[in-house]
């Protein structure tokens, strides 16, 4: 299976901050026998990201990517995304919930900011995220079927 990595931040870009998650990710998949075509960088532009995202999608059998799904305004994967793939963007009120719960349990009220985070394509399937605030999320191109945790490349989660 051929896989494209696509990794989003400006600070990728500029040096500031090295990239460990492609390195991680590739080494990860290669090891498990899948052939990591491409990686590709890109900052945090909405148009750019899109683009990154419809020329991978066109070139490989899965694309995985790392970045933009934070609290801030230039985190901009999740539209980029919807746009990418033709999708709205919708509200999950579970996963606010979640957010807000996870806040809480340190003792803190939610910022209004990380309510971004439980904003997804309309028909993206969501995959949790145990450490942080941000969950990802699996969208399909090409009428594939199955739970997305059976699609992910050796299981990844």
């Amino acid at each position: 299976m051929k896989i494209e990595l696509v990794m989003i931040g400006n600070e990728l870009l500029s040096g500031e901050t090295a990239d460990a998650n492609a390195f991680f990710m590739a080494g990860a998949l290669t090891e498990k026998g899948f052939r990591v075509a491409r990686v590709l960088m890109v900052g945090d532009r909405e148009e750019d990201i899109r683009e990154a995202l419809l020329g991978a999608r066109d070139r490989a059998a899965t694309v995985i990517v790392s970045g933009g799904l934070g609290p801030t305004s230039d985190d901009l994967t999740t539209a980029a995304a919807a746009d990418a793939f033709g999708e709205g963007l919708v509200l999950r009120e579970e996963i606010r919930e979640q957010i807000r719960a996870r806040f809480a349990r340190g003792g803190l009220e939610m910022p209004r900011s990380n309510e971004k985070q439980a904003v997804f394509p309309a028909g993206a399937e969501i995959i949790p995220n145990s450490v942080g605030t941000a969950p990802g999320f699996f969208l399909r191109s090409g009428g594939t079927s199955g739970k997305a945790q059976d699609r992910l490349p050796g299981g990844l989660p």
